[in-house]
């Protein structure tokens, strides 16, 4: 009787022993659980794999949890108040997959730490309207994985993040600055898991190619969940060209730049009435102990051209490196830009030495233009130069072709709007070109419709003046038809080689939308056409 009492307590000690270790187990990990399984018949599934590696001698890594964790991919939850703030959008769920869905190729590992698209902002060449242009194309054409919105997004990061931080060293999915550790994250681009981070443009200001990441982390500043980590497809800054071949790391990994430039003649005028009527040059700067606005900086228009053609004349007799020292010291004088064939210097736009004074580059073709087999050489080298250095380079004129052309491109034709695709419409213009409309935001409302059964039409796109002048009361274009021609010959000087390089740029987009189109199998819209 004694026997079967102590074998009876050693059983019992056993089965407490067992439910002891379970429930610690069981403790040390469900929160993780909480934010990645609301599902009772997914939590199981987690907590058994984890019990089973350790009880294997695996050591819990975080490579190993990381793993395990991806195995079994989490439906979309309800916004519980144990994990983050409640949303107003209903639940989605996710399709469930197995972790080869998740770990992508080896080359699809490496485009998530690369850039690959680069879009030049020339200043004062329509950069910052194209770039928040393209962001409402994509606002009013992409639907996210699942019919998910933007706040499902941030929820569903937030908890991936939470889960991840906690399994891990402390590494932080919404880190801005990047560590070792950011490669190390799950990449998903399709929309399968918490993890999930959208393609967008994303705007670096002024920041140099060798210090942007190929991720942003985008500030709601309205949102009680602020972050949302995006991929960036294209990176948007005011660098050159020449910082693709000579910043590092990504010398070799962008293969797509696109540019946008300007009448040289008005561009010119645009930079002298930014420094001289805008409100961002509107502020005191201390010279010799007196407060002076910058404004007041500038000199008259004449005297500001002269300025710099007595600079560049002084070339050919000093060393490059003291030119640019006294024309640094020149634009920090007038608080200004440097007016020299601005847009050449950004394209990275050279002559060749035997060019002869008087070319032009003929566009349009002129079937009258007879052009000998010597000055037809040129025009095919600077062509060609060109082209091959941009995926896409347009000209302010057809802006919202070249808006159109970098998000289909930058999509490699995914997403085609249907605001920039006129395959099968007569007439692909707009009556009005300068007024805008309105489409619905498809990142908030998936179907265009709003929970209330009213359509959506949140999404302003189109150009209008007044919301893009700066402050400025003069503007380059208009300003330039009532010049003197003295100014005009200034202006001439200044923008000798730009010239040159415009209208190249015209006949190299044209082919460049031929080849597109053809490729896509579409003809890209002049101006928006309107949905009906």
């Amino acid at each position: 009787m004694a026997f079967h009492q102590q074998l009876l307590n050693a059983l019992a000690l056993l089965l407490l022993t067992s439910i002891t270790y379970y429930y610690s187990i069981y403790n040390f990990f469900s929160p993780h659980v909480i934010h990645l399984h609301d599902s009772e018949a997914d939590a199981p599934h987690y907590r058994n794999e984890v019990v089973m590696a350790e009880s294997s001698g695996v050591r819990m890594t975080e490579s190993n949890v990381v793993e395990i964790a991806e195995k079994k991919v989490p439906e979309l939850s309800k916004h519980d108040k144990s994990s983050v703030e409640p949303s107003n959008t209903p639940s989605l769920e996710l399709p469930k997959h197995d972790k080869s869905s998740l770990e992508p190729s080896k080359n699809d590992k490496a485009s998530l730490q690369t850039i690959t698209h680069f879009f030049s902002h020339i200043p004062k060449a329509g950069g910052t309207f194209a770039y928040l242009e393209i962001l409402r194309l994509f606002q009013s054409m992409v639907v996210y994985p699942n019919n998910r919105t933007e706040d499902d997004i941030r929820y569903a990061q937030q908890r991936f993040n939470q889960y991840y931080k906690n399994n891990t060293n402390g590494s932080d999915f919404f880190i801005s600055t990047g560590d070792e550790n950011w490669n190390n994250f799950p990449v998903d681009l399709e929309g399968a898991t918490d993890a999930y981070t959208p393609s967008k443009l994303c705007q670096w200001g002024l920041a140099r190619l060798n210090t942007i990441k190929p991720y942003q982390i985008n500030i709601y500043k309205r949102k009680k969940l602020k972050k949302i980590r995006v991929k960036c497809n294209v990176v948007v800054t005011e660098r050159p060209w020449q910082d693709v071949v000579t910043e590092r790391p990504w010398q070799d990994d962008i293969e797509n730049v696109y540019a946008i430039v300007r009448d040289p003649l008005s561009h010119v005028l645009s930079q002298y009435f930014h420094c001289t009527e805008s409100s961002s040059h509107n502020y005191p700067i201390s010279i010799d102990g007196q407060d002076i606005n910058a404004r007041d900086l500038m000199p008259s228009l004449d005297k500001w051209l002269e300025t710099y053609i007595d600079l560049y004349d002084q070339s050919s007799s000093i060393s490059q490196k003291e030119l640019r020292t006294k024309i640094k010291k020149q634009t920090s004088r007038f608080q200004c830009y440097d007016p020299w064939n601005t847009e050449s210097q950004w394209t990275g736009f050279d002559l060749p030495p035997n060019l002869p004074n008087n070319y032009t580059y003929p566009y349009p073709m002129d079937s009258k233009d007879i052009r000998d087999a010597t000055t037809q050489s040129f025009d095919e080298l600077l062509f060609n130069d060109l082209k091959s250095r941009f995926r896409l380079i347009g000209d302010v004129a057809r802006m919202t072709k070249m808006v159109c052309a970098i998000f289909i491109d930058s999509y490699q034709g995914k997403h085609i709007p249907e605001v920039c695709d006129c395959t099968y419409t007569a007439n692909s213009t707009r009556k009005n070109s300068s007024s805008t409309f309105c489409v619905p935001n498809r990142n908030v409302y998936p179907t265009g419709v709003r929970p209330n059964g009213t359509p959506d039409c949140s999404v302003t796109l189109g150009y209008k003046s007044s919301s893009h002048s700066h402050g400025v009361k003069h503007h380059g274009s208009s300003y330039l038809k009532t010049i003197g021609p003295e100014t005009l010959e200034l202006l001439h000087r200044v923008r000798y080689r730009d010239m040159i390089l415009f209208n190249v740029t015209r006949a190299v987009f044209e082919k460049q939308i031929d080849e597109m189109e053809a490729q896509y199998k579409i003809r890209i819209c002049d101006e928006y056409r309107e949905p009906s």
